[in-house]
């Protein structure tokens, strides 16, 4: 499975406890994968959410919204 996150687009919303980051995530692999958050949890992070959908079919794009500790 091969999952990209772009992070040259990403948008930040900064705080003064928290960081909101929005990401875009591509399938470039040959099956469908499905996105679970704590595949992307580290330390720090408070949530995370998919917007646009929970899996992503090959070629397939969809927006992560990721909130952490400042």
């Amino acid at each position: 499975v091969t999952l990209a996150l772009n992070t040259d687009d990403a948008m930040r919303a900064i705080g003064s406890q928290f960081a909101v980051e929005y990401y875009e995530l591509r399938n470039g692999g040959a099956i469908g994968v499905e996105l679970v958050e704590t595949n992307f949890a580290t330390k720090g992070v408070r949530a995370i959410a998919f917007v646009d959908a929970v899996a992503l079919a090959p070629g397939q794009a969809g927006r992560m919204v990721w909130v952490r500790d400042r």
